[in-house]
C-alpha cells in the first residue's frame, strides 16, 4: 500500500506531468511530420510567425537522441529542486524560464529552429546553484554541492558555441534561471515580512 502511494505521488510530481507532455508532444510531432516545429511550436528568431514557439518551443524536441539526452537531468534536477518549492512554484519557475530564455533567443539567437527543454535544464541548474549560494540552508547547500559535481562539467560544456546546439538556449535559459531565484527570494522575503525597515 505504502508503495502504491509513493508510486502515485512520484506520477503526481510537476517535474513528471511535465515530461509526460513533452514525451506525448514530441510523439504527435513525430507522427505528424513536425507539424507543431514548423507550425510556431519551435522559435525561429525574428520571425513572428514562430513568436508563438517562446512559451512553447520547451516543450519539444528534434529526434529520440534529443529528448533523450534531456530527459534525465530535467527529472533530477526536477525532483532536487522540488525538495525547495511547491507544485505553483515549479510550474511558474518552468514558466518563467521557458518565457524569458525564449523571448531573448527570438530577439538574439542564431536564424534557425530552436527548441528543447535545454535551456530549462540549464536554468535549473543555476537556480539550484543559486539557491546554495545565496540562502544557505543546509538543504540548499547539500543539493546545490551534488548537483554541481554532478553535471558542472556538463553544463559548462554546454555553454560552448557548438554546431547544432542552440548556445543562446542555453545561456538565456542559466540567466534565466538565476533571475528566477532573485525575483523568488526577493517574493518570500517580503511575504515574510523580512523587507521591512
Amino acid at each position: 500500500m505504502n508503495k502504491d502511494i509513493k508510486t502515485k505521488s512520484f506520477f503526481n510530481k510537476p517535474y513528471f506531468i511535465l515530461f509526460f507532455l513533452m514525451s506525448v508532444l514530441f510523439v504527435i510531432d513525430m507522427i505528424t511530420g513536425r507539424y507543431l516545429t514548423q507550425n510556431g511550436g519551435a522559435i525561429y528568431p525574428r520571425e513572428f510567425s514562430h513568436f508563438s514557439g517562446v512559451f512553447f518551443s520547451t516543450l519539444l524536441h528534434a529526434n529520440v537522441a534529443h529528448i533523450s539526452a534531456n530527459s534525465l537531468p530535467f527529472l533530477v534536477l526536477g525532483w532536487f529542486l522540488k525538495k525547495t518549492m511547491t507544485d505553483g512554484e515549479f510550474y511558474l519557475m518552468f514558466a518563467f524560464i521557458t518565457i524569458f530564455s525564449g523571448l531573448m533567443v527570438w530577439i538574439m539567437g542564431s536564424p534557425s529552429f530552436h527548441l528543447g527543454a535545454s535551456s530549462v535544464i540549464f536554468g535549473m541548474w543555476s537556480l539550484i546553484l543559486y539557491f546554495a549560494f545565496i540562502r544557505r540552508t543546509f538543504k540548499d547547500i547539500l543539493i546545490g554541492t551534488l548537483i554541481f559535481f554532478a553535471y558542472g562539467f556538463t553544463f559548462i560544456f554546454g555553454l560552448i558555441p557548438q554546431e547544432g546546439i542552440s548556445f543562446a538556449g542555453h545561456f538565456w535559459g542559466l540567466v534565466g534561471g538565476i533571475l528566477f531565484g532573485w525575483l523568488f527570494l526577493k517574493s518570500e522575503k517580503i511575504e515574510h515580512g523580512f523587507s521591512q525597515k
